[in-house]
């Protein structure tokens, strides 16, 4: 088992959580055109380009993607597993084109 590295306490991560959703409901965030009525049939509300995004829209949004994921070499086999508590180091000069 490898040591685990938890630079911030749940109470602080909780904050930044409830921070990030009041922000994203109030201002709000500027989204593209084309996002407008997808944003609004899932419960968004759409001011001149501004979506105001619930946080109950927010978690069950967040609810949805993968805690882990691969990237895949040209062949199709996986070559990089992102979760858990793998750790990679990536220098901004080395970064990915995803197709």
């Amino acid at each position: 088992m490898r040591p685990r590295l938890e630079l911030l306490d749940r109470p602080l991560l909780e904050r930044i959580l409830d921070e990030a959703f009041q922000l994203i409901q109030n201002p709000g965030v500027r989204v593209a055109p084309y996002v407008f009525e997808l944003l609004q049939a899932a419960g968004a509300r759409v001011d001149n380009g501004v979506a105001h995004i619930p946080e109950s829209l927010a978690r069950r949004a967040l609810n949805t993607v993968p805690h882990d994921f691969f990237l895949y070499d040209r062949q199709g086999r996986p070559a990089v597993h992102y979760g858990d508590d793998d750790v990679h180091y990536d220098p901004g000069s080395s970064c990915l084109n995803i197709l």
